[in-house]
């Protein structure tokens, strides 16, 4: 017995996904609305405390925040060592700069 198909491979896909469904959009679409509603709802309280904790850390001699920054101004910041230890002790800063710009933006209640 053979099976018949009623319709072309293409149309099969059309109909299992729709165009504006999520399983259609391309993973960057999908994953950025996730993110950032995720980022809305973490609590104020946590994100500046670990904006500040990474923003301090270590506190003695120098803050590695103000020392990679130092570097960075003095074109000194060459090792990947370095510009990850930058990346990861400024990450939460932008964290706060971007829930601040979004509450900013949000529409009104």
């Amino acid at each position: 017995m053979q099976r018949r198909d009623s319709g072309t491979a293409h149309e099969f896909r059309d109909a299992a996904c729709p165009t504006g469904s999520p399983v259609a959009m391309p993973l960057r679409t999908r994953a950025y609305p996730a993110m950032l509603n995720r980022l809305d709802r973490l609590p104020w309280i946590w994100l500046l405390l670990l904006a500040g904790w990474m923003a301090i850390a270590p506190i003695s001699p120098e803050p590695h925040l103000v020392e990679k920054l130092r570097l960075l101004a003095q074109g000194a910041l060459v090792r990947p060592l370095d510009i990850f230890d930058l990346a990861m002790h400024a990450a939460p800063l932008l964290l706060v700069a971007l829930k601040l710009w979004r509450q900013w933006r949000a529409p009104g209640p």
